[in-house]
C-alpha cells in the first residue's frame, strides 16, 4: 500500500515539474517582456467577465465568437478575473461567484476559466489572471474582512468612499482572510485544466498571475508590503514558469502607491502596473472636452513618466494596464461616437509603447464590452443582464468598447502597422 501511494505521489511530482519550453511562456529580461525568443509588447484589453460568461453554453457561444473577433482585431492579450466572493444578495456584485460563503467553492466558474484559457490557447492569446479584488464588485477583500469579523461591508454609495476602503485594507491585519486567500491561490495556480488536461503552471496561455484589482495600503503599508511578498512568495513556490505582478495603480498623491518602490524590488514580483482614470479622478470633463483635455495629457504624462522611473530604478518593465474615457458627451449610449477615447488613446500610445525611450511594455484598455449591451444604458448592472465592460458597481455602458465601435479599432489597427 505504502509503495502504491509512493508511486502515486511520484506521478503527480513528475505531472507538476513537466519540462516546458520556458521559451513560450513570456519572461522578463532586462526589463523587456520576452516570448518565443524575441521582445514581446502588446495593446491587449480588459476582459474581466470571460469566465463568468462561460459558465453555460450560451455564454460558451459568446466567448467563442468575442475571441474570434479580437483574434482578428490583433488583441491578443486579455486580463481576466479568476476569482468573485460572496453570496449574490449583495448589492453591486457579480453573480454567480467562485466562493459564494467561505470555503464554498462554485465549479462552474473555473470550468469557465477552463473553457476561455482553452479557447485563447488556439488562438495563441496571454491571459493575465487576477486573483483578489480591493474594491467589492467582485467580493474580494471587503468580502473577505466581513466573513471574518461578521462586519457588514460600508458601501461607499452609503458610507463614502473614504470608510469602504478603510474596511477593505483590514484585510492585511486579518490572518484568517489572508490564509483563506492563500487557500485560492493554491486552488487555481495548482489547477488542472478540465478542457485540455493541462496544468495551469503548464500552460503557456497564461503570461501573469496578479495578486489582486488595484490593492491599496490605506494605512497599513508594513503589512501590506508583507502580504504582497508572502502571496508572490507561495506562487512562485507553486509556480515556476510564469510571471507575477501586483496589479497596483501605480504612485497617485498620498492614497496610493506609498509603497510602491518597496514591493516593485521584491523578487517575486516581475513587472510594475499602472492605472489612469483622468474622468474619476476629476481631470477630464467629458461635458467640457475642449479644454480638459489638454490638461489631462499634461497630467497623465506627469503620472506616467513617475511611473516609468519606479519602472527604470527596479528594472523590470511596466504595462499601463487599466485606462478609459467616456463617450463623446459623456453619453452612455453605445451608438454614440468616441472620438474623444481614440485621441485619448492615441496619446497614450504616444506616451507609452510608441516612445522608445520609455519603460512600458504593454497597453490593456478598459474594458471589452463585446457584442453584450445593457438593459439600459446608464443604469446598474442586475442579474440577468449581459456583462459589458463595466463592473456592476458602475452605470453601464460608461467604458465599454463595443465590437462596434469600429473607429477604436481601426485605430488599433494603424497603430499596430
Amino acid at each position: 500500500m505504502r509503495l502504491i501511494l509512493f508511486l502515486f505521489v511520484l506521478s503527480c511530482y513528475r505531472l507538476s515539474a513537466q519540462v516546458v519550453d520556458k521559451s513560450s511562456f513570456v519572461q522578463v529580461e532586462k526589463g523587456d517582456f520576452r516570448l518565443d525568443n524575441m521582445n514581446y509588447s502588446y495593446i491587449g484589453a480588459n476582459y474581466w467577465y470571460a469566465a463568468f460568461v462561460a459558465i453555460d453554453e450560451k455564454g460558451k457561444e459568446r466567448i467563442v465568437r468575442e475571441l474570434d473577433f479580437l483574434k482578428e482585431a490583433g488583441v491578443l492579450n486579455l486580463r481576466l478575473m479568476a476569482s468573485g466572493e460572496g453570496p449574490s444578495t449583495e448589492p453591486f456584485r457579480i453573480t454567480p461567484t467562485l466562493q459564494e460563503s467561505m470555503g464554498n467553492w462554485n465549479e462552474d466558474i473555473l470550468t469557465g476559466l477552463d473553457f476561455v484559457l482553452a479557447e485563447m490557447a488556439k488562438r495563441n492569446m496571454k491571459a493575465v489572471l487576477c486573483l483578489n479584488n480591493f474594491f467589492y464588485w467582485s467580493g474580494g477583500m471587503a468580502q473577505y474582512v466581513s466573513w471574518f469579523t461578521g462586519e457588514k461591508i460600508p458601501y461607499p454609495e452609503e458610507h463614502g468612499w473614504d470608510t469602504y476602503m478603510r474596511f477593505s485594507a483590514r484585510f492585511y491585519t486579518l490572518p484568517k482572510a489572508e490564509k483563506l486567500y492563500f487557500e485560492l491561490l493554491n486552488k487555481v495556480v495548482s489547477r488542472k485544466n478540465t478542457i485540455t488536461n493541462t496544468l495551469y503552471v503548464n500552460d503557456a496561455t497564461i503570461m501573469s498571475w496578479q495578486l489582486a484589482n488595484e490593492p491599496r495600503e490605506f494605512g497599513h503599508d508594513k503589512k501590506y508590503v508583507k502580504w504582497v511578498k508572502k502571496s508572490s512568495d507561495l506562487i512562485r513556490k507553486l509556480d515556476a514558469n510564469h510571471l507575477i505582478c501586483i496589479g497596483n495603480e501605480g504612485i497617485l498623491d498620498h492614497l496610493v502607491g506609498t509603497t510602491y518602490h518597496k514591493t516593485a524590488s521584491l523578487k517575486n514580483i516581475n513587472y510594475l502596473t499602472v492605472h489612469l482614470w483622468p474622468e474619476n479622478w476629476s481631470w477630464y470633463s467629458p461635458k467640457n472636452p475642449d479644454e480638459s483635455f489638454e490638461s489631462t495629457k499634461i497630467k497623465s504624462k506627469k503620472y506616467l513618466d513617475k511611473n516609468a522611473e519606479a519602472a527604470i530604478l527596479s528594472g523590470k518593465p511596466i504595462v499601463l494596464e487599466e485606462f478609459g474615457l467616456a463617450r463623446d458627451g459623456g453619453s452612455y449610449q453605445a451608438d454614440t461616437e468616441v472620438l474623444m477615447r481614440n485621441k485619448f488613446y492615441q496619446f497614450l500610445y504616444e506616451t507609452t509603447l510608441g516612445n522608445p525611450n520609455s519603460p512600458y511594455r504593454g497597453m490593456n484598455f478598459w474594458a471589452i464590452g463585446g457584442e453584450g449591451r445593457p438593459r439600459q444604458a446608464e443604469t446598474y448592472w442586475q442579474s440577468g443582464d449581459d456583462y459589458i465592460g463595466d463592473p456592476p458597481h458602475e452605470k453601464q455602458g460608461w467604458y465599454s468598447v463595443y465590437f462596434t465601435d469600429q473607429s477604436t479599432f481601426d485605430w488599433l489597427k494603424k497603430v499596430r502597422n
